[in-house]
């Protein structure tokens, strides 16, 4: 941000050029009469002033700041922006001005699929993220600012005075109960999001987040992977969960230790195989998380049934003494001692080959 006066100079494209490739001109354009282009120029895209347009009647313009990056400049235009007067964003990187949407910096910064014209301002944005949710009137207003939160946390918690405004007008429905259920929400998600920052913390609480972040994922997409994780931090404090997953995962852990070890060198990786074998637990511990803790105790219960501990072997078979001579994890220095019997057996052991080392 750089401070600068606040009346543009009279060769404005040039002086802005010379800022820097990357500089942006902050600047409040006056109303006035007529357009703000000069004659003859074709009406701004919505969300332009016009003030960048041929003809434009510069006088209009004051100067407020000048910043570098669009990063920068979309945070600082969130901050200024006061739902009344005008707030222009212009480049000019070969001397020529140019005005840019707050949209298009957006759209720029999130490489967001979902957007396809750069040109869409943030209040359209907004508003076609409402239309777009399935539920209906406020939890579609819900759906649209969990999404602004996810995609403009780090620029703004929720969108600021003109962005909601032109959004709730497009949609019919000025309202100060639905403009405080916007605000309420986007602060709701982006404080969501930052106690995830905070990796120690109860299942009680994990649980609470999850099934908030659930019930918006169908409507926005962002929230998906971040649900998934949040069951598989809730699954780490669920005990029947890990004996589910030391069930479905008993040799992954003893795998990529062996491989570390015949290999010091490279980090060890699962092959197909394991790799499938391992998504497919993943996705079974996660289905009876989030089954245990939604109240659908009996699916959780036949997910638990459908995969018992298996029965501990009375003999030690062929295959598990092989493991007890090779594996790593057998002779680590850090694995539990086995218990012996009282006296001499006339024969090895019996393995604990049913209890796997939990997975890491």
């Amino acid at each position: 941000m750089s401070d600068e006066p606040a009346t543009a100079p009279d060769d404005f494209g040039t002086w802005l050029s010379e800022r820097g490739p990357d500089a942006y001109a902050l600047a409040w354009v006056s109303e006035g009469a007529g357009a703000v282009g000069g004659d003859g120029a074709p009406a701004p895209t919505v969300g332009e002033s016009g003030i960048a347009g041929p003809g434009a009647d510069l006088t209009r313009l004051t100067l407020h700041e000048v910043t570098h990056g669009g990063r920068e400049t979309l945070h600082r235009w969130l901050q200024l922006d006061d739902g009344h007067n005008l707030l222009a964003i212009i480049s000019a990187p070969t001397g020529v001005l140019r005005e840019h949407t707050p949209g298009e910096l957006a759209a720029d910064l999130r490489q967001d699929p979902d957007t396809d014209d750069v040109r869409l301002t943030l209040a359209g944005w907004l508003y076609r993220r409402y239309a777009d949710a399935p539920q209906g009137l406020e939890l579609g207003w819900i759906a649209a600012a969990a999404a602004w939160a996810c995609h403009l946390r780090a620029l703004t918690g929720y969108p600021p005075p003109s962005v909601l405004r032109a959004s709730l007008e497009r949609a019919d429905e000025d309202d100060d109960t639905i403009k405080d259920l916007v605000v309420s929400t986007g602060l709701t998600i982006a404080g969501l999001l930052d106690r995830l920052e905070h990796a120690h913390r109860p299942r009680t609480e994990l649980v609470e987040d999850w099934r908030t972040v659930q019930s918006l994922a169908a409507d926005v997409p962002a929230l998906t992977e971040l649900a998934g994780w949040l069951l598989d931090q809730i699954a780490l404090r669920d005990a029947q969960a890990q004996r589910l997953r030391a069930v479905l995962e008993p040799d992954i852990t003893d795998y990529l230790r062996d491989q570390q070890a015949a290999d010091p060198g490279t980090a060890p990786a699962l092959d197909a195989q394991r790799a499938e074998h391992l998504a497919q637990a993943r996705q079974t511990v996660r289905a009876y998380t989030a089954a245990a803790h939604a109240g659908r105790e009996q699916e959780a219960q036949q997910l638990l049934d459908a995969f018992p501990i298996p029965p501990r072997a009375l003999t030690t078979s062929g295959p598990a003494r092989t493991w007890r001579q090779h594996s790593t994890t057998e002779h680590s220095p850090h694995s539990a001692p086995r218990s012996r019997p009282r006296t001499a057996p006339t024969t090895s052991p019996t393995p604990n080959c049913c209890t796997p080392t939990p997975p890491t």
